[in-house]
């Protein structure tokens, strides 16, 4: 608003109106870089707020900015709201914003725009329980290429209506929702948008209303509020709609578990694969009794190679873990991988080098007794025929009074973590294990580390080794 009394006020709109013949090709542009109210007149480059004696009206200048139009101004300065042409844009990549706000509080008293009003590039038109007027009367109409939002009680009437294909409308839908009403042509495009104005539903809304003749040039639907789709619909004539329906549930992955059934101590678990020609991976993870698992999946097989749409894997002793077990499914490029053609998760390499055939052992068999079965000897890579080779430490020794050398065995080629915990005179907590040396073995099949100050642990360190996947 203007500083000053009403009696301030009513001598400068005088002063206006006995000027107007000469100050009617004046343009009156907003000069100010920050946000104010409409009337304030010293953001105006021609020092007053905008009326009629103006040819045209721009928010146009840098920086982005929201000008407002509230309550009080339909009540003060009611010359200010019928102006001429107006156009709303930003420059530079700033936006201009034009917010009619609570206009009707007061009464229904709009913005009346006598010619066109345009909301160009970064412009943005905002309404809100407020009333806006475009007649035309000149030829002019509302053309927009930028950003309108219509939120809460909106009242947009217009004369003809063009929405470019850049354009973007963004309604509050619901309960109480608003129209664009055109009373002549009008042309869409651009994308249309919705939020929840108060009990949104799937139902159908009218968007727009026109009295003349429709040009569509594809009015996109763009972000609507969640499990919510729709579709524009302009077979009634007079009217574009909005469609909303429920959105359908999410197709389900066609690469996904689709059983996990006990067998006795075993776990049977199918899957849809990711087609012919891939490898897939079956992983799993400890859990507690709530349901809840950590992220820390282990391979349980070998990649195997795909060759339907449907396969299965047993976790041999899978139930054995308590209080739960949590699986999933990797897939892995298929170059370069292990073929397990009976998914006994033994390679048929593996298979044949030591057993010359893929049918006389399993996953669960112990050929040599050593304790091992033949997939805890494969993942460990030792040899399942050789009572001796099987992955375990074969000594632990104390060396300079307060340092433990521990020695182990360990497959070829394989990364090994040693680790240790502390414990009472007799008894230690498996959940206290850390890792304490980590090595890849690549000559022998013996190795040994020094854990410097571990026989410094009183009463009592354990340690243990791990093949790390």
């Amino acid at each position: 608003m203007n500083t000053g009394t009403m009696g301030t006020r009513i001598l400068l709109i005088l002063a206006l109106v006995f000027a107007a013949p000469s100050a009617r090709a004046d343009t009156n542009s907003w000069i100010y870089g920050g946000n104010d109210l409409w009337d304030t007149g010293v953001r105006w480059s021609l020092h007053h707020y905008p009326t009629i004696t103006n040819e045209a009206v721009l928010i146009t200048n840098s920086a982005s900015k929201t000008v407002t139009i509230d309550s009080f101004i339909p009540l003060l300065e009611p010359d200010a709201l019928t102006i001429s042409n107006l156009t709303v844009g930003g420059t530079g990549g700033a936006s201009n914003t034009l917010s009619l706000s609570d206009m009707n509080t007061g009464g229904p008293i709009p913005l009346l725009v006598l010619n066109g009003f345009a909301v160009t590039t970064n412009g943005i038109l905002l309404v809100t329980n407020s009333m806006l007027r475009v007649d035309g009367i000149l030829g002019g109409d509302f053309k927009v290429d930028g950003t309108v939002q219509m939120l809460q009680q909106a009242d947009v009437q217009v004369n003809e209506a063009i929405f470019s294909t850049n354009s973007v409308v963004q309604f509050a839908l619901g309960t109480t929702s608003s129209t664009i009403v055109v009373g002549n042509n009008l042309t869409i495009g651009g994308t249309v948008n919705a939020i929840d104005g108060g009990g949104f539903t799937a139902t159908n809304y009218t968007l727009f209303s026109y009295g003349g003749t429709l040009v569509d040039n594809g009015l996109a639907v763009g972000t609507l509020p969640t499990n919510y789709v729709g579709v524009i619909d302009t077979g009634t004539v007079g009217q574009v709609n909005l469609v909303v329906s429920i959105a359908p549930p999410p197709t389900p992955s066609t690469f996904r578990i689709t059983s996990i059934e006990r067998d006795g101590d075993n776990i049977a678990i199918t899957w849809l694969t990711t087609g012919t020609g891939t490898s897939n991976i079956v992983q799993a993870a400890p859990g507690d009794a709530n349901g809840s698992f950590t992220t820390n999946f282990v391979n349980l097989s070998p990649p195997m190679l795909i060759t339907g749409s449907t396969t299965n894997y047993t976790d041999i002793g899978g139930a054995t873990n308590r209080p739960s077990r949590f699986y999933r499914i990797q897939s892995v490029s298929a170059q370069g991988i292990v073929t397990d053609s009976d998914h006994d998760g033994l390679p048929d390499s593996w298979e044949l080098k030591y057993f010359g055939d893929l049918t006389s052992q399993d996953g669960t068999g112990d050929p040599d007794g050593d304790g091992f079965n033949n997939l805890q000897e494969y993942l460990a890579d030792t040899d399942p025929t050789r009572p001796a080779s099987f992955f375990h430490i074969i000594a632990i020794a104390r060396e300079n009074t307060n340092d433990v050398r521990v020695t182990w065995t360990m497959g070829d080629g394989r990364t090994n973590a040693l680790q240790r915990t502390g414990g009472d005179a007799g008894s230690y907590t498996t959940n206290g294990f850390v890792d304490i040396f980590t090595v890849t073995n690549t000559v022998g099949s013996v190795t040994n580390y020094l854990d410097v100050g571990g026989a410094t642990n009183v009463p009592s360190q354990f340690y243990r080794v791990r093949v790390v996947p």
